[in-house]
């Protein structure tokens, strides 16, 4: 079974935080399901944690492409 190739930034606005998983709509209205865990950096202006993502933020989402379209974060980053 191939793995996953590595995805470019997901940008989008938060809809909803479920715990791990955040709920991220892009421009064109889809809607991306995105996993965490404890080694996923937030970044605000500063670090922070899933909490500090309100729904409506803009966010970038640098992380793996699933073959269901949701994607593991690494790295979410509230853009300004």
């Amino acid at each position: 079974m191939p793995s996953a190739a590595a995805s470019g930034p997901t940008t989008g606005t938060v809809k909803f935080v479920d715990g791990t998983t955040v709920y991220i709509t892009t421009a064109n209205g889809d809607v991306v399901t995105i996993h965490t865990d404890g080694s996923t950096a937030v970044q605000t202006t500063q670090p922070g944690s899933l909490k500090d993502l309100p729904v409506g933020a803009q966010v970038t989402v640098t992380g793996q492409a699933g073959a269901d379209g949701s994607v593991t974060a690494t790295k979410i980053t509230k853009d300004h």
